[in-house]
């Protein structure tokens, strides 16, 4: 026989058994359980309950709500939470109407103002929680239209600043993030600091200040070029002889060797332009001459008949109503630079005899471009050349290790030379130094320590897992490696196609729509 004693015989009390407790929204004659309606209808309750909430909104802001319509805007909060999401859509159908006035005031008013008025609309439309809701609704117009702003970048293509594009025309490769400013220039100098990605970002950045020397002496060399050719067509169309093609063509290196190649170009060029032209000595020239021997009075002896000896051999050069043959002309100023080269840099009387010998050489090319308006012209060309050349010199100085210039220390060989001309923006190369300085910027980080940071890196990593640390490494080595950086810096100087501009400028046009969802999407609680 079955034991059916453990089963209990039903009670008869059946005063523990609650009636069912009736919703609030059943006042209003909506059924108990809001899930029995079609989405349809919950979807109009939702748009129904945010029309009462705004027009009560209005009411509030001029007289104090009855109980009854602060009870009727409690029973709508409670039966969108019960109601599924059905009447979240009619509810921020009407949200979205109510926010429009954004894309309609478009060229009107600006951002700002669209923001106030957004949250004007969110203070004036929620009874309830005033503050808050203004505060959400600003939040999300701007919120919005940047999500605009940066989708129409998105489709545009990363884009390079004018500054980065003017030195990328130059040859200079400035990093991805270098190209594009900021922000990505920044968030590229934070990963310069983390291990593992650090190495990368240090070769990268090397690199660019690489071809920013690089680039710098071929300025120069150019610029001479381009002189040169100015020149002779002034002269041609004023019908005068024109001044010998001095055109350089050399092979540039970006450190110590490519200085040591402009340099000899650009006295290659002064010999050339001498080495065509004639004179003869004149008033001014000889004035010239005596003023250097009467600055040399003072000097030991040794030094003032050294002096002595170059002018007398300047003055055995030139025959009495005679000119000079520019052969002569040549040798006198190659043994003039001679001079220059082997005292210009030393201190003291050695100093001064290299500061004579550049002032008569300056003097002897004063001589001959007034006798000689196409040397002339060529002669301030080469001079302007030599002026930059000594710049370079001054600021790859700065650089022990790698003999670079940076933008900065080249900014402050300019700023040396002239100061007041410096601070009206006007010394040679300054512009361009500056474009490199905001694009580069003015630090040099060196090659060597960071691959010996990079394996310290992946050392350490090993620690915690070699695999990911050297994975991670491998990574960052192919990101900046000079091919990946060039592809990734040509697209931000690549126009884009048809479509993508049109849809670009569609995302920008939308971002006061943008703006108004984003304000009907913060106040959906």
């Amino acid at each position: 026989m079955d034991d059916w004693s453990r089963i209990s015989e039903p009670a008869d009390d059946w005063s523990s058994i609650s009636e069912p407790v009736a919703n609030p929204w059943e006042a209003y004659g909506v059924p108990r359980d809001p899930m029995s309606e079609n989405a349809l209808t919950r979807a109009g309750r939702g748009a129904n309950i945010a029309l009462t909430r705004g027009g009560y909104g209005l009411k509030g802001l001029f007289s104090d709500l009855s109980p009854e319509e602060k009870a009727k805007l409690s029973v709508g909060e409670e039966y969108m939470k019960n109601a599924g999401f059905a009447p979240e859509v009619g509810n921020f159908g009407v949200e979205l109407a109510e926010y429009a006035g954004g894309p309609a005031t478009k060229g009107l008013i600006g951002l700002g103002a669209r923001t106030a008025q957004a949250v004007g609309t969110g203070y004036a439309l929620h009874p309830q929680d005033r503050e808050f809701n203004a505060a959400m609704a600003g939040t999300g117009q701007l919120g919005g239209e940047a999500l605009g702003g940066i989708l129409g970048k998105a489709l545009r293509g990363p884009v390079a600043t004018p500054e980065a594009r003017s030195l990328i025309e130059q040859g200079i490769e400035p990093t991805f993030g270098q190209a594009l400013g900021k922000p990505y220039k920044w968030i590229e100098d934070m990963s310069s600091s983390l291990p593992l990605i650090r190495p990368s970002a240090l070769e990268a950045q090397q690199r660019g200040m690489e071809t920013f020397t690089k680039a710098s002496l071929e300025k120069i060399v150019d610029d001479l070029n381009r002189g040169v050719e100015e020149a002779g067509a002034t002269l041609s169309a004023e019908g005068r002889t024109t001044v010998p093609q001095v055109r350089v063509n050399v092979d540039i290196e970006p450190g110590a060797k490519g200085l040591k190649t402009v340099k000899s170009a650009v006295n290659d060029a002064y010999s050339r332009i001498v080495e065509n032209s004639s004179g003869e000595m004149t008033p001014d020239f000889q004035k010239g001459i005596e003023g250097v021997r009467e600055l040399a009075t003072s000097l030991p002896k040794e030094r003032k008949d050294q002096i002595d000896n170059i002018i007398s051999d300047i003055y055995n050069r030139f025959k009495s109503g005679k000119r000079t043959g520019g052969e002569q002309l040549k040798m006198l100023d190659t043994k003039l630079r001679q001079v220059v080269d082997k005292y210009g840099k030393m201190g003291g009387d050695e100093g001064f005899v290299g500061d004579a010998a550049q002032e008569l050489r300056s003097q002897l090319h004063t001589m001959i471009g007034s006798q000689d308006p196409g040397a002339e012209l060529a002669l301030k060309n080469a001079n302007s050349a030599w002026f930059k050349v000594k710049r370079m010199e001054k600021a790859m100085n700065s650089s022990v290790g790698d003999e670079l210039a940076t933008p900065a220390s080249l900014l402050q060989a300019l700023r040396q030379k002239n100061l007041a001309q410096f601070s009206t923006g006007d010394m040679p190369m300054q512009e361009f130094a500056r474009q490199g300085q905001n694009v580069l910027g003015g630090k040099l980080p060196n090659s060597f320590s960071a691959e010996r940071i990079g394996l310290q890196d992946v050392a350490a990593g090993g620690l915690v897992g070699l695999p990911i640390a050297a994975g991670i490494y491998g990574a960052g080595k192919a990101f900046y490696s000079p091919a990946m950086q060039r592809k990734l810096v040509e697209m931000t100087i690549k126009e884009p196609g048809l479509r993508r501009l049109l849809a670009s400028d569609i995302a920008k046009s939308a971002a006061p729509g943008f703006g108004s969802f984003g304000s009907a999407f913060s106040d959906q609680r």
